[in-house]
């Protein structure tokens, strides 16, 4: 029996999680909504719109991983695309949270900054050799 790689894993847990979280948000309305609160129509498209893209994120890396692609040239353009993501939702938690208070201190964290972290490394990580 052979282990996954920490690439293979990465790529497993993120599409995932993505799936998941993707899922959820196709029914309109985010986790700290309660169900019974009042939406808006174009709130609830803009949720669902969300969900889509995250849904996308998903099947990226299931792609990437259903290939075996992880180690090569495709799963280090996915890790700069994935890293970009994360990177960008850890910026901007890490904004509301600073100036406004906006958010939990630790929703800037998780479960973005992990994945931030990991597609980095894994793009650094696979860097051609000069």
């Amino acid at each position: 029996m052979t282990l996954m790689s920490w690439s293979q894993s990465l790529f497993i847990a993120h599409t995932l999680l993505e799936l998941f979280l993707g899922l959820i948000k196709l029914r309109g309305r985010y986790q700290h909504e309660k169900p019974t609160a009042r939406s808006d129509e174009r709130s609830k498209m803009y949720t669902r719109h969300h969900g889509a893209s995250i849904l996308s994120l998903a099947l990226l890396g299931g792609l990437v991983t259903i290939h075996g692609l992880e180690d090569d040239e495709t799963g280090r353009i996915a890790s700069a695309c994935l890293f970009m993501f994360h990177g960008g939702a850890v910026a901007a938690f890490a904004c509301a949270w600073a100036t406004h208070n906006a958010i939990p201190a630790l929703k800037v964290c998780v479960p973005h900054l992990p994945f931030a972290l990991g597609f980095g490394y894994h793009y650094y990580a696979l860097q051609p050799e000069l």
